[in-house]
């Protein structure tokens, strides 16, 4: 499967893709505007990290992280639905830890939905501990702030 799969800084014309993925993952109340992909791309800022997965030659998944300091915050990290389960996630999360560690970062942070178990079952996996739980941070559900030491 390794053949299959390429993780690569996000480009221009990935735009779309990563727009179609957060729109299915999150609906349109949720999900990151597409300009904000386009700015986050262009300015190359190297504070911003914005990685895709290519499965199959298609982009079927991505992360971004901010760095600020020695700390990372990972902010949004995606696979389309339909390639749930295949450990396509956990890549994308060792690619960003890696990438994390690589920038002297000492410890990274997020967030998740409470009841998105799978993703906090991988996050935990990993590594991760959680710090809080913040009532209705998604407005209609709570959040869990999860933080790792590298």
């Amino acid at each position: 499967m390794a053949k299959r799969i390429q993780i690569r800084k996000a480009e221009l014309n990935d735009v779309d893709a990563l727009f179609q993925i957060e729109l299915s993952a999150f609906g349109e109340a949720e999900a990151t505007v597409r300009h904000t992909f386009e700015s986050i791309i262009a300015s190359q800022d190297p504070n911003y990290f914005l990685f895709v997965l290519l499965f199959e030659g298609e982009v079927q998944g991505f992360y971004c992280a901010i760095w600020e300091g020695e700390e990372a915050l990972l902010a949004d990290l995606v696979v389309s639905r339909d390639l749930h389960h295949k450990g396509l996630g956990t890549l994308l999360l060792d690619h960003c830890l890696k990438t994390a560690k690589e920038k002297n970062c000492r410890s990274i942070k997020l967030t998740v939905r409470e009841g998105n178990t799978s993703a906090r079952r991988l996050y935990e996996t990993k590594g991760f501990k959680a710090l809080e739980f913040l009532a209705n941070y998604y407005g209609d559900e709570n959040g869990v702030r999860y933080q790792k030491e590298l």
